[in-house]
């Protein structure tokens, strides 16, 4: 991500509350196609299908990274 100039060395996974879902307008997930543990079933969701970069090579951690700038960018302009 640093290639792209944002800094995400300081974050980390955030739990997905209820207190989190009711401020929400919309929840995307990524990956979670797992229905059956997916924390999202809590709510009307939309799962990007998007594979977990980890373990992969750096190649391909970048498709995936801006796999899902494209999509954000479609969202941004959705809402």
């Amino acid at each position: 991500m640093w290639e792209t100039g944002i800094e995400i060395g300081r974050q980390r996974p955030k739990l997905l509350t209820a207190k989190l879902l009711d401020w929400a307008d919309k929840v995307i997930t990524i990956g979670c196609g797992v229905e059956e543990v997916c924390p999202a079933n809590l709510a009307v969701s939309e799962d990007w299908d998007i594979a977990d970069p980890i373990d992969k090579p750096v190649e391909e951690v970048r498709r995936l990274r801006d796999k899902v700038r494209a999509r954000v960018i479609d969202l941004l302009k959705e809402i």
